[in-house]
């Protein structure tokens, strides 16, 4: 759901686009940067494009010129989820949408992953449970 949110200084049209940039956080701060409405850049506010700037393969990086630009290698492995779960916390401050959040009670909650089925999404699940708790 698209509503734009304050992280790291930066403000960033969604979750997706904010955990595509933290891929580059640490090797390539200015590329991370390109991903926030900040930067102005093609694909701040396009998703799709988002997606692929921050891709595994980094075919849309070498159209772009960022062929050098490569993931930080350690990424995968836990700093993915922290990264996604410290998005989600940020865009859920916003009291709107904590309020849809807490609205699904007890609902299974699921993540759309293309050309996958959906997974369930146990970091916005745990961020509903400690946000009913506050």
């Amino acid at each position: 759901y698209v509503v734009p949110f304050t992280f790291d200084g930066k403000q960033w049209q969604t979750v997706e686009h904010y955990y595509q940039a933290s891929k580059f956080k640490k090797g390539f701060p200015d590329f991370y940067a390109m991903f926030s409405l900040d930067s102005e850049s093609e694909f701040c506010n396009d998703v799709k494009k988002a997606k692929a700037a921050g891709g595994k393969m980094g075919k849309y990086r070498k159209e772009l010129g960022f062929e050098k630009v490569s993931l930080d290698p350690d990424f995968y492995g836990g700093r993915d989820r922290v990264e996604r779960g410290n998005a989600l916390t940020a865009k859920f401050e916003n009291p709107q949408l904590r309020k849809v959040l807490l609205g699904t009670k007890k609902a299974k909650l699921l993540h759309f992953v293309r050309g996958s089925e959906p997974e369930v999404d146990t970091l916005l699940m745990e961020l509903r449970a400690k946000t009913s708790q506050l």
